[in-house]
């Protein structure tokens, strides 16, 4: 019987969250972009789809090359801080805009920042509990920044048919 050897790369976590991070910043192997407040970042589907439901439902029920996903509601800020959460495992929001943060990453069901989405039992998340978040929300948020937000995971699909604009023969836009 042929021995086995285990070979072990000590950061590769590290190392994998570096590279995601970097091809972020540089726009490069996007596959999906998403559109709020007027404004656009481009992303990756695998990335989008292991830290959330919504988005693995998304692409998953619709595929497509390059999809363009509108979020209505979503201020570009908190998609800016989501995205680095999702990409970095870790991020830093002033408190007087942690409420509406928590909001949006409820909705989008972001694993690790919201309830009863993770993987498994097992997942390292550090998940912020619903009571937790409430008072929080309550207790921060004054009554002129509260807007609501469902978390529903019906989306409005249509198809954009403009291959000029988009060198592609459908584009799939999605408004949450």
């Amino acid at each position: 019987m042929d021995q086995q050897f285990c070979l072990r790369w000590n950061n590769h976590p590290t190392n994998l969250t570096d590279v995601l991070s970097s091809l972020l910043r540089r726009e490069q192997l996007c596959d999906v972009t998403l559109a709020c407040d007027g404004k656009t970042f481009k992303a990756h589907q695998t990335i989008l789809s292991a830290c959330s439901p919504y988005f693995e439902t998304i692409f998953v029920q619709n595929a497509h090359s390059h999809p363009i996903v509108f979020l209505k509601d979503v201020n570009y800020n908190e998609m800016k801080a989501l995205l680095d959460f999702m990409y970095k495992g870790e991020v830093n929001v002033s408190q007087n805009l942690l409420p509406m943060f928590l909001k949006t990453a409820e909705a989008l069901q972001i694993r690790g920042l919201t309830d009863n989405n993770s993987l498994s039992q097992n997942d390292e998340f550090t998940e912020v509990p619903r009571r937790d978040r409430d008072r929080l929300m309550e207790r921060d948020s004054p009554p002129s920044e509260k807007r609501k937000r469902k978390s529903s995971s019906n989306c409005d699909m249509t198809s954009n048919s403009n291959s000029e604009r988009f060198n592609d023969s459908q584009v799939w836009i999605v408004i949450f």
